[in-house]
């Protein structure tokens, strides 16, 4: 349920590239117009936060994969499930920097790459806290039925 909650997420993400992120009014010779601005209207391949910014919504669809192949490796899955709320908290910051700092209001691509966020991070929280909660039962285990030194 929580992988496909996740998949979910990742998916709408994407689909936030293709929304209006931020937008601002623009005065014409009749009347006000609403400019939108999309991630890909000032992409610039040699700016660093062009693809900064690419990568917040980018990494999710990378991370899913990528978990369920180290499902087996416990160490790198660990290590990934406490980089996914990390990763979430920065691409929530630079969508917030992008959208909000340089226009004057948001639009409907931000909040939904940001409710996308908060769902992928609640998920990945919830995975990590089971992910805990079973090694300290294993260890737990494992201590029960080691024989006892005499």
């Amino acid at each position: 349920m929580i992988y496909k909650t996740k998949l979910v997420s990742a998916i709408l993400l994407l689909f936030c590239l293709c929304l209006p992120l931020s937008g601002r009014y623009v005065d014409g010779p009749l009347i006000t117009v609403v400019q939108n601005h999309f991630i890909w209207d000032d992409f610039n391949p040699q700016e660093t936060f062009s693809w900064l910014l690419l990568f917040a919504f980018i990494w999710p669809v990378i991370a899913i994969p990528v978990e369920h192949w180290w499902h087996e490796k416990p160490t790198r899955l660990g290590l990934l499930l406490v980089f996914e709320p990390v990763a979430a908290f920065y691409s929530c910051t630079v969508i917030a920097v992008s959208s909000l700092f340089r226009f004057a209001f948001t639009l409907s691509g931000t909040y939904l790459a940001w409710t996308a966020l908060g769902v992928f991070s609640l998920c990945a929280i919830i995975s990590c806290c089971q992910y805990l909660y079973s090694e300290v039962q294993r260890r737990e285990n494992q201590e029960v039925w080691k024989p006892k030194a005499r």
